[in-house]
C-alpha cells in the first residue's frame, strides 16, 4: 500500500471514529493489528466472559489466541 493509500485510510478511520462517538457509540481508532488487539484486551478484565460466535475480525486478529494467555 502506498503511503497515500495509507494516509486515506488513517483519515477515514478517524472520520469514521468521530462520526460514532459523535453518536454515543464508544469507538477507537487502531492503525495497526497490534494496536487493536491490545485495544480490545484493555477492555477486557480477567473476570470477565467473551462471546465471540464466527467473527472474521476477530478470526483475523488471531484474538481468541490472545485470550486465552
Amino acid at each position: 500500500m502506498s503511503e497515500i493509500e495509507e494516509k486515506h485510510l488513517v483519515a477515514l478511520g478517524k472520520q469514521a471514529v468521530k462520526a460514532l462517538n459523535a453518536k454515543r457509540f464508544i469507538a477507537q481508532f487502531a492503525a495497526t493489528r497490534q494496536e487493536a488487539v491490545q485495544a480490545i484486551l484493555a477492555l477486557i478484565k480477567d473476570t470477565d466472559t467473551v462471546g465471540m460466535g464466527g467473527s472474521a475480525t476477530t478470526d483475523e486478529l488471531n484474538l481468541r489466541h490472545e485470550l486465552e494467555k
